[in-house]
């Protein structure tokens, strides 16, 4: 899963990154970066489980990985309380 989910970050960059070498299509580099979000939303999902984008693309800010510590603010906010 995370060798097939690589694969599909590195084409993705090797297609905006060789289209945008080319002066003739470069100009639609802004285009194709927006793309990449609806790309994520719509296509990545439907690849890939849940479960497993929870891991391979963490959409949470408070994302914490499994038996990994919690991130300094968080220890603070839980300190104060």
């Amino acid at each position: 899963t995370v060798q097939l989910y690589t694969f599909v970050q590195v084409g993705c960059t090797a297609v905006i990154f060789g289209v945008s070498e080319f002066a003739t299509v470069g100009y639609i580099f802004p285009a194709l970066i927006a793309a990449l979000v609806p790309f994520r939303t719509y296509i990545v999902s439907r690849m890939f489980d849940e479960d497993d984008l929870v891991y391979l693309d963490p959409m949470d800010e408070a994302f914490t990985p499994p038996g990994g510590r919690p991130r300094n603010d968080e220890m603070e906010d839980n300190q104060s309380k």
